[in-house]
């Protein structure tokens, strides 16, 4: 599920008018624009955290997990990966195992660590 979070764009148009595109306002309005996007992890009661230690030397190789855990998007609701700790953090229903075998298809070795 993505959230998209709004930022606060006050924008004060004189009384006399200003063309703003297709649009003539005569007096202040309050625009929102979309600031970021986030992702809102999807919890529940079956989920599993499990920590993996992959050897990544550079984002590439975090690229790499992100794409072959991405395959299994409706089974997982987190990944956590952090390139200088060789950590990768998985939240999912499916059991660890599985989660090893499919971080072991980037080529680089993995070990479950908890």
């Amino acid at each position: 599920m993505l959230l998209t979070l709004y930022r606060f764009l006050p924008r004060s148009v004189e009384k006399s008018g200003q063309h703003l595109g297709r649009q003539t306002l005569k007096e202040s309005k309050v625009f929102f624009k979309p600031s970021s996007t986030i992702a809102i992890p999807r919890l529940s009661k079956n989920d599993s955290t499990y920590t993996f230690e992959l050897d990544m030397t550079c984002e590439g190789c975090a690229n790499a997990a992100r794409k072959v855990l991405s395959k299994l998007e409706t089974d997982i609701s987190d990944v956590q990966i952090d390139v200088s700790t060789k950590r990768v953090v998985v939240t999912t229903t499916l059991p660890a195992d599985l989660i090893l075998a499919i971080l072991q298809k980037t080529g680089k070795k993995c070990q479950q660590i908890c």
